[in-house]
């Protein structure tokens, strides 16, 4: 997370002070369990040189499994016990063992559900920040690097329920998020106008709202506009109004943004892409401290706070003077530096489209884990809102009742991560079956892709959920060798896992 820096020499952004340090450590965090969202971002905290054992939880048995629970600031982490482990009614009641070293977290499989490191067979190996480790069609775990210890909130800013919205609309447990709430509040503690940088999609103008709300001036307005809005020829009227009668305004008077804003706030989206004449005359006023309505004679004084959205280097965009009054710059992280908050998004967006659309019950919903795998792995360049792009694309293109990775993206799946230093189960070679194209002459005369030679389309072969998962664990997961166990192509085996929901 960056703090506020030096934008040119001499001219320096106020600074915010600094964060409470805290060892970092390792850590898994549940992204989904079982086909749900219910307990997503719960992690636990693995020590340098502890070894704790990752699995089913059952009460009938004394093993001490690892605890996946909730970690805000303040809320110790609990120790292993009997009462650890997840809700996964198919894993192995003790799958993983797992020690910390000083490189990275060391994991054994020790149970017999197919398991997966960055979608390859696994076995046994180092896994390290950003991995993901999948139980197949059970669970989703994604490695990170966190602080033992979260930022912290001023006195008396109660913690939110995790998981969900804080009181100004910012989600997330990370620490990164955590880190911004801090920002936000120091930000919102000063009169300084204020600069929320941050990618396409990142949640800058929901960071800028938030800047207002545990402000001095939440009581008062708050005017957004983009910059784009703005003409030259019109400039005055629309920074500070009209006065009423004016030749040519209309009967009317029309209020400009800081006569609207009085007391309050102003949002300016986009405001790297401010062309020089408005940083100009944004500028004039901010120094003087006044403006005049146009028409009227009255002076008036200025009441409001800037804050600027932007997704470009200051340093390019602004004049000098101007990025030199925006005195506190506010970093919104992108979603690939908290993507152990994914799961709360998805499970926000779920709650949106509950709410717009004809869907099945939440209760049964089930959650594919390759599908919160690929979106944990995928670059996302427009982040939250590429999420909810693909979300909403898995809604309206799956079966009822599953939400699973549209197979229009499944040619574009990110590549998997390959460690140098992870070893993985030994798998005989196998020859790929060969899968025709439309068209493409069969021995016989038959064409393949469509009709057989009576005209009736070919029906897919079918075969149990039970089968398929023998056929993935005796491949350890390998899905060209299950088709071949199976007697399918691998594109058969793809749509068959697909339409059971695996």
């Amino acid at each position: 997370m960056s703090s506020p820096v030096a934008t040119a020499p001499g001219i320096t952004h106020t600074e915010a002070p600094a964060a409470a340090t805290s060892r970092l450590v390792l850590a898994f965090v549940l992204m989904v369990a079982n086909g749900s969202l219910a307990r997503t971002g719960q992690r636990v905290l693995i020590l340098e040189g502890e070894t704790v054992i990752i699995g089913r939880h059952d009460p009938a048995r004394s093993t001490e499994l690892a605890h996946f629970a909730e970690h805000q600031p303040g809320m110790p982490m609990p120790p292993p016990s009997p009462a650890g482990g997840l809700p996964c009614p198919t894993l192995s009641h003790e799958h993983l063992r797992v020690t910390a070293r000083k490189d990275g977290l060391w994991v054994k499989v020790i149970g017999t559900r197919p398991t997966q490191l960055n979608g390859q067979p696994f076995k046994e190996g180092l896994v390290s920040g950003g991995d993901t480790i999948m139980f197949v069609g059970e669970a989703l775990l994604l490695c990170i690097w966190t602080p033992m210890e979260l930022p912290t909130l001023p006195a008396g800013v109660p913690l939110h329920s995790f998981g969900k919205a804080d009181l100004v609309g910012i989600r997330g447990e990370s620490a990164v998020i955590w880190e911004l709430r801090r920002l936000i509040r120091f930000a919102a503690s000063t009169q300084q106008d204020v600069l929320v940088i941050g990618e396409s999609g990142a949640g800058k103008t929901a960071v800028a709202e938030a800047i207002h709300y545990v402000s001095s001036r939440k009581d008062g307005p708050i005017v957004k506009r983009t910059c784009t809005q703005f003409t030259e020829n019109l400039l005055e009227s629309q920074l500070f109004g009209t006065r009423k009668g004016l030749i040519g305004s209309g009967k009317e008077s029309f209020d400009g943004i800081f006569p609207a804003a009085e007391g309050g706030t102003i949002i300016l989206d986009e405001i790297g892409l401010a062309p020089l004449w408005l940083q100009k005359a944004l500028l004039t006023v901010l120094e003087e401290g006044v403006y005049t309505v146009v028409g009227a004679a009255r002076v008036s004084t200025v009441d409001v706070r800037i804050v600027g959205t932007t997704n470009a280097d200051p340093k390019e965009a602004f004049r000098e003077d101007f990025d030199a009054r925006l005195a506190i710059l506010v970093v919104v992280p992108p979603v690939r530096e908290h993507r152990d908050d994914i799961g709360f998004m998805l499970r926000a967006f779920l709650e949106e489209a509950d709410a717009t659309m004809t869907l099945d019950p939440p209760s049964k919903r089930r959650i594919s884990p390759t599908f919160v795998d690929y979106l944990v792995r995928h670059p996302l360049p427009t982040n939250a809102r590429q999420i909810r792009n693909i979300m909403f694309a898995a809604l309206a293109m799956n079966t009822p009742g599953h939400v699973k990775l549209p197979a229009s993206l499944l040619e574009g799946a990110p590549p998997s991560k390959q460690p140098a230093s992870v070893t993985r189960a030994s798998v005989p070679p196998v020859s790929r079956p060969r899968e025709s194209t439309a068209g493409e002459e069969k021995p016989g005369g038959e064409k393949a892709g469509g009709a057989s030679r009576g005209g009736r389309p070919k029906a897919e072969p079918l075969r149990s959920e039970a089968e398929v998962l023998a056929a993935l664990e005796k491949s350890g997961g390998d899905k060209t060798k299950a088709a071949v166990e199976l007697g399918l192509s691998r594109a058969q085996l793809l749509r068959l896992i697909e339409k059971l929901g695996l």
